[in-house]
């Protein structure tokens, strides 16, 4: 296929969260120019802080939802460094609720889209300060790459489900962190005058991308969706 002829197709996805508009994504694939290119407006679901599981799922099928947004907290999955980091199977890591989470989502027809963020104190930079998050100091990419492994594998289709019944549901779509423009997700945003943040997080999604697409070459990774606000130097 000839690169010259291809053409963006934009994907806009609107996500409500407790019925208000919390976030809009752009997913950009190419196809030829011959296809033509579509603009679909898809909406989905960002349920954080919705009271009640099996009420936010009853009322995100009854919208007409096709996609829910979920985290995966690599420091919540990961809190003691695994032996074996790219192993989902790993005794260090505990998936209990982003597997419930996931069934749920597949259980009511919806796709999710998983968001994979804040490390472990383990995977951080050293010296992390008071007033930087737990999470966000510095997070390792390599270290990242591997939990990333790690999750692409668990849910690739075909991990078998620790609580029987088959595989645990596809993942296709992964996000990598959350506003990283904000030091509450991502610090430091600067150092030295200059800004910091770009160039780790660039290093995160090299290596999610990397470890997702070794896993299916055609699953999805999407940057974050940005604080409108960012951080001010």
């Amino acid at each position: 296929m000839n690169l010259a002829t291809l053409r963006p197709r934009v994907r806009r996805i609107q996500f409500l969260g407790s019925g208000l508009l919390v976030a809009a994504l752009l997913l950009i694939s190419l196809l030829p120019a011959s296809a033509g290119a579509t603009r679909q407006l898809i909406t989905g679901i960002d349920p954080a802080g919705a009271p009640g599981t099996q009420i936010w799922e009853n009322r995100t099928e009854a919208t007409g939802a096709e996609i829910v947004r979920t985290g995966a907290s690599w420091r919540d999955i990961a809190s003691s460094q695994p032996g074996s980091p790219r192993d989902p199977g790993d005794p260090a890591y505990d998936f209990t609720s982003v597997d419930n989470r996931i069934r749920a989502i597949a259980a009511h027809g919806q796709t999710p889209l998983l968001v994979v963020e804040l490390a472990p104190d383990w995977a951080e930079g050293a010296d992390r300060p008071s007033d930087a998050p737990p999470g966000s100091w510095k997070p390792d990419p390599v270290a990242f790459g591997d939990f990333a492994r790690a999750v692409a594998e668990r849910y690739s289709g075909t991990y078998p489900d620790p609580a029987g019944g088959g595989a645990l549901p596809r993942v296709r779509s992964f996000q990598v962190w959350n506003e990283a423009n904000m030091d509450r997700f991502l610090t430091p945003q600067w150092e030295n005058g200059k800004p910091a943040a770009p160039d780790r997080y660039r290093l995160l999604v090299n290596q999610f991308y990397s470890e997702a697409h070794a896993v299916h070459a055609n699953n999805q990774v999407i940057g974050p969706s940005l604080s409108p606000f960012g951080v001010p130097l």
